[in-house]
């Protein structure tokens, strides 16, 4: 539906399970995203406001809760992620709520 505007170059890092040198260990896939910026205001918190970024993420492999996407060298971590699909019930693209 959006294939023209998948414009970002994004890296989505998954952790493999394993750990080498006290770090965990990532599996690397390359991905196609849009991206904008959101900007959330809890009024129970006064003054309280987080804001990161949504990424609507065409990638060879499903993000989990625990992944990371890289975009210009700056790492996200995934806060949600929801599928999106097209009309014939096929995945058109991940959407990951980022911090």
């Amino acid at each position: 539906m959006f294939e023209d505007r998948y414009r970002e170059s994004v890296l989505l890092r998954i952790p493999s399970g394993s750990v080498a040198d006290g770090k965990p260990v990532w599996t690397e896939y390359t991905g196609k995203a849009i991206v904008s910026d959101y900007v959330e205001r809890d009024p129970a918190a006064a003054g309280k406001i987080k804001s990161g970024k949504v990424f609507l993420l065409k990638c060879e492999y499903a993000p989990a809760a625990d992944s990371q996407i890289i975009h210009n060298g700056q790492a996200y971590d995934l806060k949600s992620v929801k599928i999106c699909r097209d009309l014939d019930s096929r995945i058109e693209c991940y959407r990951c709520m980022c911090i």
